[in-house]
């Protein structure tokens, strides 16, 4: 066990410098383990540290990837490395919370593990450096820094320097979810808390997380995640009151809050239940941690997994919170910037069909019918989850769509089918930018799940749009209380009321609506489940 070699008592002095960076000068020593020695944080706390020793870590090239393509990191990185290692941001906070005088147990620290794989050097070093200023140093055990086999081995090596962080180097590309748990494996902290590589803590982040997870020991804690700009890097504060979910998908999606669980919360601060965690950021004991196995290290690289834990933790006797008070800014990229050995498409829905198979008891035949795809991947047996459910006496996965997420609707309560449609080997769905709705592979990742509503007739898509004719174009647009969205099931066609006009898939994969044809293949849609005879 690491021992503390002095107490902690901290002044520091902030003279800016043209309104931009912040020059730190150290005036008294704080506690830190024994990992760490004087001069690591006299240099951190010096002017030279944002003059000199930040600017070259930065700039530092690397012949195998442009550190300064956008396309390399999906957000713009010569905005980040302009803005530098720190940035004064705005509190978003509620005000209430800032007059909360938190009294908090003494020897409970924090692990915070951050995972990276080619990651923009100055967000990563940001991500470092918040951490470092906006966090009560006695409550900081560590910082954990997992690189993930990145080209260049100094994007870790040279951050080894600052206070408090730890390097883990992958010798081979592990993926996300094994790095977190090689990091978890190494902590000494009473609690783990998981952190992207591109974030930003704000200020008072760390307390109201710690004294909510004080109050039982399987309780886990996410903060509220405001946005970062992925184009301008500007942090945006975000509404305060939305909670993880997920769809049969087993994509992740926000759910607002309900006035009912507002009112009943009486004050806005208060903590509230969550279906899932946000964004992968959480903090959770580190006991608890493993008496749960972790991640499930089945899961390849990247994707599913923080739903994966979300529904593990509730099923075996833990609870999700997100606390208003806490608030930590996130990069959300509109794409992943990175390779999948087996693609992303694949490694995705392999994941998703392991968590479904593992912990949705029959109702994985709903995620299968959105996702037939998932039925030709093989996945082998999880013994692990068999031993785990018995261990903890883990609750089925319909007490979790009972007790904790009423908004997960099952897709057969108000519909008359969903799920793929399909028009000969292709599927119907629509364009990410411009909506257009056409034909398109069956395994495109997003856009290919259907609703067709029983009461109203109405074909919505997952992501909430209603399908429509103008003319004879095809287009979506927001639901709203009109027959021109209504849609009648005919045999195997679709038929739009209206204006009596079919579905017609009439040149290469362009959908438009034309007169109903007897016995016309291009105008025959099927849809994944049917629950009403053709």
């Amino acid at each position: 066990m690491k021992r503390f070699l002095w107490k902690k008592t901290t002044t520091f002095l902030f003279i800016l410098i043209g309104g931009t960076l912040p020059l730190i000068y150290y005036t008294q020593f704080v506690g830190v383990s024994s990992e760490f020695d004087r001069n690591k944080f006299t240099r951190f706390f010096s002017p030279s540290f944002y003059k000199d020793d930040f600017r070259q870590y930065i700039y530092r090239t690397d012949r195998k990837i442009d550190r300064r393509a956008f396309e390399t990191y999906s957000f713009s990185v010569e905005i980040s490395n302009q803005i530098g290692a720190y940035r004064l941001i705005s509190d978003t906070r509620d005000p209430k919370c800032r007059d909360i005088d938190y009294v908090l147990k003494p020897r409970r620290t924090v692990s915070v593990i951050i995972t990276f794989y080619n990651e923009a050097r100055s967000a990563l070093l940001r991500t470092i450096v918040t951490v470092l200023k906006r966090t009560p140093l006695e409550y900081l055990e560590e910082i954990i820094l997992v690189d993930d086999c990145s080209y260049d081995a100094s994007d870790g090596e040279d951050l080894k320097f600052l206070p408090y962080v730890k390097l883990i180097r992958n010798q081979r590309r592990e993926g996300l979810i094994r790095s977190r748990n090689k990091g978890a494996e190494t902590a000494y902290g009473t609690y783990l808390l998981f952190l992207d590589s591109h974030c930003e803590v704000n200020e008072g982040w760390l307390e109201p997380l710690l004294d909510r997870a004080l109050k039982h020991p399987t309780i886990a804690v996410s903060p509220v995640i405001d946005s970062i700009d992925p184009d301008t890097l500007k942090y945006k504060a975000s509404y305060p009151f939305l909670k993880g979910g997920f769809d049969w998908n087993l994509r992740f999606k926000w759910i607002p809050i309900s006035f009912e669980e507002r009112k009943v919360r009486q004050e806005d601060i208060l903590s509230f239940t969550a279906p899932a965690f946000s964004a992968g950021t959480f903090m959770i004991s580190r006991k608890w941690f493993f008496q749960l196995g972790g991640f499930d290290s089945s899961l390849e690289i990247w994707g599913g997994e923080s739903l994966e834990m979300s529904i593990k933790h509730w099923l075996c006797g833990g609870q999700i919170e997100v606390v208003p008070c806490s608030r930590i800014g996130h990069v959300f990229r509109k794409s992943y910037p990175y390779s999948f050995p087996d693609g992303v498409y694949f490694t995705y829905l392999r994941n998703s069909k392991r968590i479904a198979e593992s912990w949705f008891d029959e109702y994985k035949h709903f995620f299968y019918s959105m996702k037939p795809a998932a039925r030709d991947i093989s996945v082998e047996p999880n013994d692990k989850v068999n031993i785990l459910k018995k261990d903890l006496q883990c609750r089925p996965f319909s007490w979790y769509l009972a007790t904790v997420f009423s908004e997960l609707k099952l897709p057969n309560e108000d519909h008359i089918a969903f799920g793929q449609v399909k028009c000969g080997t292709k599927c119907l769905g629509f364009g990410v930018k411009d909506q257009t709705v056409k034909l398109q592979d069956c395994s495109f990742e997003d856009n290919s799940q259907w609703f067709l509503h029983s009461t109203t007739g109405k074909l919505s898509t997952n992501t909430g749009a209603c399908l429509n004719l103008n003319g004879n174009q095809v287009i979506l647009e927001y639901c709203k209380d009109s027959k021109n969205q209504m849609w009648i099931r005919r045999g195997g066609k679709l038929v739009h009321e209206a204006t009596g006009l079919c579905l017609d898939n009439t040149l290469l994969d362009a959908i438009v609506g034309t007169e109903c044809r007897p016995g016309a293949p291009s105008q025959l849609f099927s849809f994944s489940v049917e629950l009403q005879k053709l």
